[in-house]
């Protein structure tokens, strides 16, 4: 026997072995564990358990059973590969928040939508669900091909004989070997208008296309509500079998008496752990990641979801659900990746292929079930028939059984007077009191009634139109238990959040220093002083100097222009935000300069739609609109210059009554009219040259443009640190190309002017060469006429000189912002 044994042995290689076996475990998993067939849209085990419980008679009107009966039945008979995984299969068919249209109608506890498993099969109770139930109708009737079980002991369907598209209805999740199914669940009362329609359209010989299926079907529909954001993707997920579906968390914003907001979320997106998530968003509160959450509670009842999130006073709420929505998965991505079995093997379905297999099933189905009523009604005819002669020659039939000596000789006489043997069995068994001339007539009009039938299931079988009749009518039968509303709605809106939104506003304080290092610190770093004081030190580097100061919200875009005539952007948000004693970060990490000189930072919101006046340091000036700036490409050219001129100002227009003051470095200022009729300043291409603005005497240039603002006075500031206030009125309107008036006396002791700004009575920043900043306030400067050459506004040590300065726009933030927190929600 060992001998016989060795003989067998054969000799392999394990590079030629494993891929066969491996090749033959991947056609296993995919076919009869992982994806789902196409027609019925079950994968195996949940087909078994299914028919499992059909067999034990448990229909959704009968007493429920233990679900261990059940799947001792499933493993036993079909699924022999542990009761673990036949169960986990028949809880989710009983779960409403995993099932659109659960199949299974369970008695216990089955889980959670808070992740809690379901109590052990010896506790809970199951039968078939009235959907569970539909999938069975007419199995008995031959409508659906058999196969053997795994010991060839049992017969198990192939298929399930389903009138309703249960692959789109309920979907599926399922991974194999190197594939994967995830279609979500659909509204099911839309898919049968989808196919209704189709039906149409085959009847009157016109073509359907699968953009006319769309428009019916629209997206999915999940158990747990939500809200979906992304039609475009889903449409063509729906065209490729390929996408995803964004999905949003249902919500409410209440405000309290108090002056707080409250956040209820009363809707998931599909398959999101409630427990799970308010622990992460309790995590995020703690770690102060997202700031504003007072609380987060559960209050969930039976009458429905409800995740409270208690927002402290001053935050905006709709600013935190936006924060939620990235951070959390308060808003959800779900694959849609339609793979389903379909002849022997996997194929990616689009909408149409979907719902067309439906049909194809649906058709094969009835055809069926129509020729086995069929055969059923001829044979039941045939045999009335002969009950029919017989009793038109009673007398003669019962002398000939009594006298027969057997039953065989009975059949034998029965059929020499023109009956068959089918006929004849019929005849001997049939009751005396059926020989009554009433029972007579009814086997007569049962005879027509089975004519009639044989008569329209013939028409079935052969004419087209009367198929199409039968399949439309049995489905509208079929589609009455699936009446609703929609639980998932859809609104168009951005799946994209801004980051801007993840970031606490704050005002900043930005110096780029001529070295190239930027930093941001917020203006609470910075102490207010009286004019002519020493200023705080800004802890620059020995041989650096600050060239450039602005105020600016971490909510607004920066515009830095240099005077090569280009446009940076940079997103304030994702400048560092440090302390006044750090040194900072270089400004080449975020921008790429190119040996260019920044000479104006704008601060821009995101949805400004304004004008741009740019003007250069020999006194062109150029107008260009905002929107004319591309918003994917950082750098943009925005003037071309004639001779060897440079960008000197970028200055933001919006009103059309603003008017423009240009001052130059020997005190000259103009002031003019950009929308005047006459020498107006229109918009312009980015590559135009622009216009004259001034004409400058030898020697000066341009040195600060402004715009003129109701109740703002203008200040001058000095190289060696003079400054002075005085009104705007005091200029009058001139035309572009002038000289010029006198705004200030410029001499040896005051230097030239270096900066200008616009101002009431906010606090005012002033940088120096050597790295001194001063925060004074500006309602301690008087205001002076155009001949006067200032006062001192600060204290210069050694041979430093000052670089320029800017107002603090510290209470305009404050408004805006209280303006948003405001809004309603």
């Amino acid at each position: 026997m060992v001998e016989e044994l060795v003989d067998q042995i054969q000799d392999v290689t394990v590079e030629e072995e494993v891929p066969n076996r491996f090749l033959r475990y991947a056609k296993y998993v995919i076919l009869d564990r992982a994806l789902p067939d196409a027609r019925d849209g079950l994968k195996p085990v949940q087909r078994r358990v299914l028919y499992a419980a059909h067999e034990l008679g448990l229909t959704h009107k009968k007493p429920y059973k233990k679900s261990a009966r059940i799947v001792g039945d499933a493993m036993g008979k079909y699924h022999p590969h542990g009761d673990t995984s036949i169960y986990e299969a028949l809880v989710r068919m009983a779960q409403h928040f995993s099932m659109r249209y659960t199949l299974i109608d369970g008695h216990g506890n089955f889980g959670s939508v808070d992740g809690d498993p379901a109590a052990a099969m010896r506790y809970t109770e199951s039968r078939l669900s009235v959907f569970g139930e539909m999938m069975m109708r007419s199995i008995d009737k031959e409508t659906v091909d058999y196969r053997e079980n795994f010991d060839n002991t049992e017969q198990e369907p192939s298929v399930l004989p389903t009138l309703f598209p249960n692959l789109l209805g309920n979907g599926t999740e399922g991974i194999a070997v190197g594939m994967a199914s995830s279609i979500p669940p659909h509204h099911i009362p839309s898919l049968y208008e989808a196919v209704f329609y189709m039906i149409d359209c085959m009847e009157k010989g016109e073509a359907y296309t699968i953009e006319d299926l769309i428009a019916i079907v629209k997206m999915p529909d999940f158990p747990t509500g939500g809200t979906i954001i992304n039609k475009a993707d889903i449409e063509k997920a729906y065209r490729t079998g390929k996408g995803r579906a964004i999905v949003r968390s249902k919500y409410e914003i209440v405000e309290n008496k108090s002056g707080t907001s409250k956040i209820l979320v009363t809707e998931l997106p599909y398959a999101v752990n409630k427990a799970s998530l308010i622990k992460k968003i309790d995590e995020l509160r703690k770690l102060e990641k997202i700031e504003g959450i007072n609380h987060i509670n559960d209050d969930s009842s039976r009458k429905g979801m409800s995740i409270r999130i208690d927002v402290k006073k001053g935050f905006n709420p709709n600013s935190i659900i936006q924060k939620l929505f990235k951070m959390t998965d308060l808003q959800a991505s779900i694959s849609m990746n339609h793979m389903a079995i379909f002849e022997g093997r996997p194929k990616q379905f689009t909408l149409l292929d979907s719902l067309e297999t439906f049909l194809t099933h649906v058709s094969t189905v009835l055809l069926n079930e129509n020729q086995f009523d069929l055969d059923k009604a001829e044979k039941r005819m045939h045999i009335v028939e002969g009950l029919i002669k017989a009793l038109d020659q009673l007398d003669g039939v019962i002398e000939l059984i009594r006298k027969a000596k057997s039953n065989d000789e009975a059949y034998a006489g029965l059929e020499k007077i023109g009956l068959t043997n089918e006929q004849a069995k019929a005849v001997v068994a049939i009751r005396l009191i059926s020989l009554s001339a009433e029972n007579q007539q009814k086997y007569i009009d049962e005879y027509g009634e089975l004519s009639e039938e044989i008569q329209h299931r013939q028409a079935i079988m052969t004419d087209e139109a009367v198929l199409y009749e039968h399949i439309r009518t049995r489905l509208k039968e079929a589609s009455e238990p699936f009446e609703g509303e929609r639980k998932t709605d859809y609104h168009e809106m951005s799946s994209r959040i801004d980051e801007r939104d993840l970031v606490p506003s704050k005002d900043l304080i930005i110096t780029i220093t001529a070295n190239g290092i930027v930093k941001a610190v917020e203006t609470s770093e910075y102490s207010a002083s009286n004019r002519n004081t020493k200023g705080q030190s800004a802890k620059l580097k020995d041989d650096d100097a600050i060239e450039f100061m602005f105020t600016v919200n971490t909510h607004d875009d920066l515009l830095i222009f240099t005077d090569a005539g280009r446009c940076h952007l940079v997103e304030a948000y994702k400048l560092p935000i440090s302390t006044k004693a750090q040194a900072g970060k270089y400004l080449a990490n975020y921008i790429d300069l190119d040996n260019e000189k920044i000479v104006d930072i704008l601060p821009k919101k995101v949805n400004d739609d304004k004008d741009i006046l740019l003007i250069t340091k020999q006194g062109t000036i150029k107008r260009i609109k905002l929107s004319s700036l591309s918003k994917r490409t950082k750098s943009t050219r925005v003037i071309t210059f004639v001779d060897d001129d440079e960008l000197n100002d970028a200055v933001l227009i919006e009103a059309e009554k603003q008017h423009l003051i240009t001052l130059t470095a020997n005190g000259k200022a103009l002031r003019i009219d950009p929308n005047s009729e006459r020498k107006c300043v229109r918009p312009m291409g980015r590559h135009a040259a622009g216009v004259k603005l001034i004409t400058l005497l030898e020697g000066d240039y341009i040195v600060k443009s402004v715009v003129v603002e109701p109740k703002k006075d203008l200040i001058f500031i000095t190289e060696k640190g003079y400054g002075k206030r005085i009104e705007t009125d005091q200029f009058g309107v001139k035309n572009r190309g002038g000289q010029g008036v006198k705004a200030i006396t410029v001499n040896e002791r005051t230097g030239v002017v270096v900066d200008c700004a616009g101002i009431r009575d906010e606090e005012l920043f002033i940088a120096t060469a050597n790295g001194m900043l001063n925060r004074i306030q500006t309602n301690t400067i008087r205001r002076m006429g155009t001949s006067a050459s200032g006062v001192s506004l600060i204290d210069l040590k050694g041979d430093d000189t000052v670089l320029n300065m800017t107002p603090s726009q510290k209470e305009e933030n404050i408004i805006e912002e209280s303006e948003v927190t405001e809004q309603p929600a």
